[in-house]
């Protein structure tokens, strides 16, 4: 599941399920994330981390968790 919250200055959290991801690998074009930080989400070795990049001014928080 995809959700996304509109935050101040144009700025927005988006939550992307690896999932969701594995079974629709295109859909983060949507939201303009480049595909090495999407490679990145869906390495299990890489996950629980912050990632910030300066060229675009994004940062991505990767997290794991069970149901």
């Amino acid at each position: 599941m995809f959700i996304e919250k509109k935050l101040q200055s144009g700025m927005a959290w988006i939550n992307l399920d690896a999932d969701i991801l594995s079974q629709h690998p295109g859909s983060y074009t949507k939201y303009n994330i480049d595909e090495e930080t999407i490679e990145y989400a869906l390495d299990k070795n890489e996950r629980a981390h912050m990632d910030y990049n300066r060229e675009t001014g994004t940062v991505v928080l990767f997290s794991m968790y069970s149901i």
